[in-house]
């Protein structure tokens, strides 16, 4: 069988092509990494260094015989952990299509906070590009950290926290090459450089173009190569406070919900999205893991004992006011008077006490009062977020099972690297009190049949709207441990979706199962195929392709 560099002999011989290509063994190396438990193998990478090389691959791997011929699985940073990392969603003569040094950000419009970034850009150079350059703009960030891609999550449809929640509904323009070597660009753009206007800006501002509305299509499919989108940032705002709301006891998840749904819809755009984590999430957050020798559930007495010792309830509310300062100090007032209907404790981030700890605190060492350390450090990580500056402290839960690596021995977090077992269901749920509670219940059943610690997070994007994620946290050095890992995903999947909960977002295993021909919209789409991708290149398998 012929390597790749002499498969792609005449791609690399060229003069304008200055990417590079990685053979097998050194590419196994590089991207067979993954914290899901799944086995691949790749036929080689390249890494690409521009992206006008993007279509002189798909015209050479097009160019190649049948027998011959690669299938191409582009990343942007190749940091989506639990999802599939940097792996292909199938193995047949793999390659991966690298695009981690595509790194360029451009400032399309500083006033209205338009920039444009290139898939490469992550969470933490975006915040790097920001301070440098004075730019009062928060980071689109999630919980996974400062060194994911900023362009790979709104194209996955991932959300955060702070006020641009919808991180592909703040995508306005975007450009891609599709594997039949067609050149995309949003209908707008292209209107305008065909008539060579002297003036480019309703492109960057309105999402949804003229015509049928395409840019959606290159989001969770195979459709093309998305090398650039411009999106919308949020300016920092005049003031800020987050608000932690703790309600004691398990069957208060309805007066959780009540809090959450009026304030969202009282307080759209003001309050941003609103987690609510239930006890063993935060235990996850504030203590280590008791059982980390064992790889054992945490059982009743301990999540007892470790809850009384940290204070931590049976569930809490974390949410965001943002706006001038008179219009969060009035938001507040409500925010408390309806947290306090039900809630047992109601603190928000500026608060005097809560100021006034955090001074006195940190004067002492850390040795002295650890646990409440931890926790001042815990709330000022998650504020942080909440401001738009990307961390680690979520990102430290894919460590709860690992017995290799800790979180505070590692200098950069990398699950993957590190050999982490993190699985992630991600379901939407109807918002509705009964779903909630069931929903609680059917996960629970299942992750303790399967020996996993059920970990649960509700986020809220609007009034109407609930996502819930939940890590299946394993150790990846037991086969018998991912094993159980899958199939319990597997299970909470299949039983999900017949009580009305639909992942909003899948796995490279999980793509392949739920989304076949009986799937309308993907008949539709395996037709779009036939036109932009006939000898079926790019991404086989991605969302039943």
């Amino acid at each position: 069988m012929s390597d790749i560099t002499k498969l792609l002999a005449n791609l690399v011989s060229q003069d304008d092509f200055t990417s590079v290509v990685i053979n097998s063994a050194e590419a196994s190396e590089l991207y067979l990494k993954g914290t899901e438990g799944l086995e691949r193998t790749i036929f080689g990478a390249i890494k690409i260094k521009r992206s006008e090389d993007i279509p002189l691959v798909f015209a050479a791997v097009n160019q190649l015989q049948d027998s011959e011929r690669l299938t191409l699985y582009p990343i942007s940073t190749g940091n989506n952990w639990g999802y599939g990392t940097s792996l292909p969603n199938q193995s047949n003569k793999a390659v991966i299509l690298d695009l981690s040094a595509l790194t360029k950000i451009t400032v399309v419009n500083a006033e209205l906070g338009h920039i444009a970034v290139e898939p490469g850009v992550t969470q933490g150079s975006l915040a790097d590009f920001f301070a440098d350059n004075n730019l009062p703009f928060m980071v689109p960030v999630t919980g996974a950290g400062p060194s994911v891609s900023i362009l790979g999550n709104a194209l996955e449809r991932g959300y955060g926290i702070t006020p641009h929640q919808d991180h592909f509904g703040a995508l306005n323009d975007l450009k891609a090459y599709l594997p039949n070597g067609e050149h995309y660009l949003s209908p707008l753009s292209e209107l305008l450089a065909k008539a060579n206007a002297d003036e480019f800006g309703v492109n960057t501002s309105y999402k949804w173009n003229v015509g049928p509305y395409l840019d959606g299509l290159f989001t969770q499919s195979g459709l093309g190569v998305v090398y650039e989108v411009t999106i919308r940032v949020k300016r920092i705002t005049e003031s800020f406070d987050s608000f932690y709301i703790n309600y004691q006891n398990d069957e208060d998840i309805t007066h959780a919900y009540d809090f959450i749904r009026e304030t969202l819809e009282r307080y759209d755009g003001i309050v941003g999205s609103i987690n609510l984590m239930d006890k063993r999430r935060l235990i996850s957050m504030l203590s280590k893991n008791p059982n980390l020798i064992t790889s054992s559930l945490l059982s009743p007495k301990q999540i007892s004992q470790i809850s009384n010792k940290k204070s931590i309830p049976a569930w809490t509310v974390v949410g965001t006011i943002y706006g001038d300062t008179d219009i969060v100090k009035a938001v507040k007032k409500k925010v408390k008077l309806l947290a306090k209907l039900h809630a047992t404790k109601v603190i928000f981030s500026n608060d005097l006490l809560v100021k006034t700890g955090k001074t006195v605190f940190n004067k002492l060492p850390k040795f002295v009062f650890p646990s409440v350390h931890k926790q001042l450090d815990s709330l000022a990580s998650g504020v942080e977020i909440m401001q738009g500056k990307p961390n680690t402290i979520a990102l430290t839960l894919a460590y709860w099972r690992n017995k290799l690596t800790r979180p505070e021995d590692s200098e950069s977090l990398d699950p993957a690297k590190d050999d982490c077992g993190l699985l992630w269901y991600a379901p939407l749920i109807p918002m509705n009190k009964n779903k909630l509670i069931e929903y609680v219940a059917h996960v629970r059943d299942i992750c303790r049949r399967y020996g996993i610690d059920s970990m649960i997070t509700f986020t809220n994007l609007k009034h109407d709207l609930i996502d819930s994620t939940v890590p299946i946290l394993f150790n990846k050095s037991d086969a018998k441990q991912t094993d159980l890992a899958q199939r319990c995903l597997a299970e909470l999947v299949e039983k999900g979706l017949a009580r009305g909960y639909v992942p909003y977002r899948l796995n490279i295993e999980q793509q392949q199962l739920l989304f076949t021909d009986t799937v309308s919209a993907q008949r539709l789409m395996q037709g779009m195929y036939t036109h932009t991708d006939p000898n079926r290149i790019l991404q086989p398998g991605r969302y039943g392709k």
